[in-house]
């Protein structure tokens, strides 16, 4: 029986979905979503963008979800270790998250070093998705009340605005 990629390819946002009813799942279905993805060994890749990077964020996602920055913080660096040539879109993606797990970790100097470090990336793309996540960033350092974190990044996007006027 042939698989397709669309039946083998990991459906890590479930796993996301259930971090509030069944917390203690999530490991296992993201290891599931491993061997899924192994499996499937980019035999149709042209049919889906998911490779070991792609993973990395989700499982940083849910590690973030379920209160686990550390294990976060492994997730996204793996992910960024991983990350092939030329995807510095998806590499900014992984390095913002791996801003809120250190923001998590109670680490506000590095959270800001890595938010600063993906605005980079997506100011130079033109990334508006990627903005707003810098934005929702830029929102957890205010709520955690590093101003001074916030403002740091207030006005790094405001020389990419002026820059662009």
């Amino acid at each position: 029986m042939q698989l397709y990629a669309a039946q083998s390819t990991p459906q890590p946002a479930s796993a996301a979905a259930l971090v509030h009813h069944r917390h203690d799942e999530v490991p296992e279905l993201l290891n599931r979503a491993r061997d899924h993805l192994d499996a499937a060994d980019e035999r149709e890749p042209w049919m889906y963008n998911f490779d070991r990077t792609a993973l990395a964020g989700h499982r940083g996602q849910c590690h973030l979800r379920l209160g686990r920055p550390a294990e976060a913080i492994s997730a996204f660096t793996e992910g960024l270790a991983q990350l092939p040539t030329g995807h510095e879109r998806r590499g900014a993606q992984l390095t913002i998250g791996l801003a809120q797990a250190h923001l998590d970790a109670g680490d506000p100097d590095e959270a800001l070093f890595k938010a600063a470090t993906a605005l980079d990336v997506f100011a130079a793309r033109g990334s508006a998705s990627g903005l707003r996540r810098v934005r929702r960033m830029r929102d957890l350092l205010r709520n955690a009340g590093h101003h001074t974190a916030e403002e740091e990044l207030d006005q790094r996007a405001r020389a990419y605005l002026e820059a662009a006027s």
